[in-house]
């Protein structure tokens, strides 16, 4: 896969063309994000287990 904005456009029509099942897509992936981002806060000790802030 190549990356840089030459291949954003056609990585706007592909989002285009596949409807909706893009967006129910990218909101797994930013769920699986946020879940890395919190066991990640929660291993480095700014959260505890119980999902409090300290």
């Amino acid at each position: 896969m190549s990356s840089g904005a030459g291949s954003l456009p056609h990585v706007l029509r592909d989002c285009r063309l596949k409807g909706d099942g893009v967006h129910h897509a990218m909101l797994g992936i930013a769920r699986l994000h946020n879940l890395i981002l919190a066991r990640s806060a929660e291993e480095l000790g700014h959260v505890r287990a119980d999902s409090e802030t300290i």
